[in-house]
């Protein structure tokens, strides 16, 4: 926050936009995350179901 009070407007802008992405990034990361896992859970669900039943057709 030190170049807020004693650098140029383009470093301060700099400086606060690199803040509000590293928040941003914080905020958006946990969810994308939770999201993905759910996607990954449900791909390896169906990916059980599709072997076990490929299983059943050829053991008869």
């Amino acid at each position: 926050m030190y170049d807020t009070l004693r650098s140029s407007t383009g470093e301060i802008v700099t400086s606060w936009l690199v803040v509000v992405l590293f928040v941003a990034d914080l905020v958006w990361w946990p969810r994308r995350r939770a999201r993905l896992l759910v996607r990954a859970d449900r791909a390896e669900a169906s990916a059980r179901r599709g072997a076990g039943t490929d299983r059943s057709a050829g053991g008869s």
